[in-house]
């Protein structure tokens, strides 16, 4: 029964978001381009319109014997939330994935402000540099112009935002990235949806590339960059956060990618994997502070 349910829950959220965010399909259906390879994303858990033992149902196949339902579900900032690497297979460049899942309490319109495209999706921190690509610099590129000027705006049911994101992040201080993401947000009546992807029209951009440095500590502990390389690798991915029927006033999201990096990056090594529950678990407290904040 459990298996049917998720089953049609897929199907549900597909044809609920399908339509208004191309990117969000696109990203399930052909997958995320690694090489010679296609790997498609994993439909939503929680889908739209499911009643509240539906719900409840889910969210204990999705933490299964990690907590109590009561537990994952409470109103702390410090509440838990579960993450899975999935085993994915393909060619070189080795591609990796990320599952998480976890609440946060508030309002749904929070998270469908426009700002959220931004900020969820992309490297937060003192040495992280973000910009959204202004209606002109869209135009000379030949790109769909952004739907919404201000960044409070929020996304209105049925509707479509589109954003292009140019981040430069440092990554576990090995690596100054430098890319320029495509997002789409839409909205039902009960899930917001925002859809990512590193956009390779951006490759050789004069303003907005996607390249890295690597970075080279010396002797005294000095980092200096490394020359310019074009960026190989690739990644796509997506937020849900979903109405729950009780508690009241409870999201939940899940937050599925995949992704590569190049060989030099890390030697092949998968040191990200070893630090993400500490970076996850900040980037989850930081939104439901967020949230809070804005219920005030």
């Amino acid at each position: 029964m459990i298996g049917a349910t998720f089953i049609l829950g897929a199907l549900l959220a597909v044809a609920d978001h399908g339509p208004a965010n191309p990117l969000f399909q696109e990203l399930q259906s052909n997958g995320v381009s690694l090489g010679k390879s296609r790997i498609p994303l994993p439909a939503p858990a929680m889908a739209d319109g499911l009643d509240a033992n539906r719900q409840t149902a889910v969210l204990q196949k999705i933490i299964d014997d990690r907590y109590p339902v009561d537990e994952f579900t409470r109103d702390a900032v410090v509440a838990p939330f579960v993450l899975k690497f999935p085993e994915l297979q393909g060619e070189a460049p080795i591609p990796r994935g990320i599952d998480v899942w976890f609440i946060v309490h508030g309002d749904l319109n929070e998270l469908a402000k426009v700002d959220v495209l931004k900020e969820f999706t992309s490297a937060r921190g003192k040495d992280t540099t973000l910009h959204v690509l202004a209606a002109d610099q869209l135009k000379a590129r030949g790109l769909p112009l952004t739907s919404a000027d201000s960044p409070k705006h929020v996304a209105a049911v049925g509707a479509t935002e589109e954003r292009f994101v140019h981040t430069v992040a440092k990554i576990l201080d090995h690596v100054e990235l430098h890319q320029t993401m495509r997002c789409v947000l839409s909205r039902t009546n009960d899930s917001v949806v925002i859809a990512s992807q590193v956009d390779r029209r951006f490759d050789k951009d004069r303003e907005f590339p996607n390249f890295y440095h690597r970075l080279i500590r010396n002797d005294e502990g000095e980092i200096t960059k490394g020359p310019a390389q074009p960026f190989s690798g690739s990644a796509g991915g997506y937020m849900k956060a979903t109405q729950l029927a009780s508690p009241k006033g409870a999201l939940l999201v899940e937050y599925h990618t995949i992704y590569s990096e190049p060989q030099d990056w890390f030697n092949g090594a998968n040191l990200l994997q070893s630090k993400l529950p500490i970076l996850l678990q900040s980037r989850v407290r930081e939104l439901r502070r967020d949230v809070r904040k804005a219920k005030k």
